[in-house]
């Protein structure tokens, strides 16, 4: 008896399975981003947002995040769900906030909230501590501008020659209109879990101004 569990404890000690590593768990704030479904980055709108979590009692400093709305806003809750599990093993409880829906997830001590129609369009708060780096699309090489050709016809026309050079513009802020602040509206506070919250009205993105600076690539005769 005594040589027969020996060689069944030479056995259990020697299973592949017997020294496997159990995995890490994932950080709490590595999910997956909204804009990798949607394909356009969120805009952060804040870095420092107070916000107490109802369920839990605890205060906590959020990132707030606005992405534009999915076209299909049944097959992205559906997509994420199922990438958000399959992937990060991540669980989403669908529920309702002050009239608003929205998908909350957490691990741990905190948790984060994705409103996935919010105003006309989706917002992410997502705890500061739990360290979450948003998506970003991989980088293309700016074409080589290319200029027109002549025509060859005689006589060649006289044309001076040109030159292209970056130059910095005024343009219209792609996340508001008029430097208003697109989550409050301009009011100066929304409402969350029946907690008022103050916002600034002027939008985060061109500090009130309405316009932001750009670099464009322009030809000069």
């Amino acid at each position: 008896m005594k040589k027969i569990g020996s060689i069944l404890l030479i056995l259990l000690l020697t299973m592949p399975w017997a020294s496997a590593e159990i995995p890490s768990p994932r950080p709490s704030g590595d999910f997956l981003d909204p804009a990798e479904l949607t394909g356009v980055p969120g805009v952060l709108l804040y870095d420092d947002w107070s916000f107490t979590d109802p369920l839990f009692g605890d205060t906590d400093l959020y990132f707030a995040y606005r992405y534009d709305p999915p076209r299909d806003l049944d097959g992205f809750i559906a997509q994420y769900q199922r990438r958000m599990e399959a992937e990060y093993a991540y669980p989403t409880e669908m529920t309702g906030v002050e009239g608003n829906a929205c998908l909350c997830f957490g691990r741990g001590n905190g948790r984060n909230f994705l409103f996935y129609d919010y105003q006309g369009f989706m917002l992410l708060l997502t705890p500061v501590r739990f360290g979450f780096v948003p998506w970003s699309p991989a980088p293309t090489s700016s074409p080589t501008p290319i200029a027109t050709p002549l025509p060859t016809a005689e006589p060649a026309p006289t044309v001076s020659s040109g030159e292209w050079r970056w130059v910095t513009v005024e343009v219209d802020c792609p996340n508001c209109v008029n430097g208003v602040c697109p989550i409050c509206r301009g009011m100066g506070y929304i409402t969350l879990y029946g907690q008022r919250v103050d916002c600034d009205k002027a939008c985060p993105s061109c500090k009130g101004k309405g316009t932001i600076t750009q670099r464009q690539y322009q030809y000069f005769p």
